[in-house]
């Protein structure tokens, strides 16, 4: 699979068909990894937090989930790549491991969304796996890491083991659920963590997911500002500024100044 370095982390130039393979042959070996969706929300983080690039880059998979990335590969690379949106992942790969019998785990949300999100997801595919649901506490990040007490840890740890699930979905939000996975790492037998943090809200269906022909062309950021709420709005205008800015730069860096030389 293709890498191309955005912010000192390797994006992957692929398509839904070829990481769904890549995932299928991980699970296959009991490869263990945590994959990273990366929006305009992470965009944002990494721009702004020292050392998340650290984290990130242990990553098995950043996806290009944000218009920005993909613009960003093609200004810097030249190259067109698919974007591969976190909420639309999920989706696509509970349909494809239903032929394997994948087993899936959810980690995340507000009490009671995982459990909405997996009936859900059952309905919308027939004879799909559930290893079991878990909505953690809210816990605050410092310095990278996640404040949680040891015994409590080892509690959840053991609970998701324990069901033996081939994929474990985290939707703590960016870049909180990045260094959860981070952390766990080897800790987690699954063969996989995947960071998905909004599509627990849009698939359970506590927050209105963007019409089809918005995600398309790429706008869900707009329909989000305008259908989330106060808070919402203010972060998203922040990331969107973040990403023009990145955008600005990149065509300055690789376009204007290579005519010039």
């Amino acid at each position: 699979m293709e890498r191309f370095e955005v912010l000192g982390v390797p994006v992957c130039g692929s398509n839904y068909e070829e990481a769904l393979e890549a995932l299928k042959t991980d699970i296959a070996v009991e490869k263990h990894s945590f994959s990273v969706f990366l929006e305009a929300n992470l965009l944002y983080s990494l721009r702004s937090i020292n050392g998340l690039e650290k984290t990130l880059g242990r990553a098995g998979y950043i996806f290009p989930d944000g218009t920005a990335v993909v613009k960003a590969v093609k200004l810097r690379y030249g190259k067109t790549i698919e974007r591969m949106p976190g909420p639309t992942f999920i989706l696509k790969a509970c349909d494809f491991g239903r032929r394997f019998n994948w087993r899936h785990y959810f980690y995340g949300g507000a009490p009671g969304t995982a459990e909405k999100l997996a009936g859900k997801l059952r309905e919308l595919y027939p004879g799909l796996e559930v290893a079991g649901v878990f909505s953690p506490p809210f816990r605050r990040v410092s310095d990278g890491k996640i404040e949680i007490a040891p015994d409590e840890d080892a509690a959840e740890i053991k609970m998701i083991n324990d069901v033996k699930p081939d994929i474990v979905w985290v939707g703590l939000g960016g870049p909180k659920q990045e260094y959860w996975m981070d952390a766990h790492l080897n800790k987690i037998a699954a063969p996989l963590m995947m960071g998905v943090g909004a599509a627990f809200d849009f698939h359970s269906g506590n927050r209105p997911w963007a019409p089809d022909w918005i995600r398309q062309i790429g706008m869900e950021w707009l329909f989000r500002m305008c259908s989330g709420g106060r808070a919402t709005f203010k972060r998203n205008l922040k990331c969107v500024a973040s990403s023009a800015g990145l955008l600005i730069g990149y065509f300055v860096k690789y376009k204007l100044l290579r005519r010039h030389q």
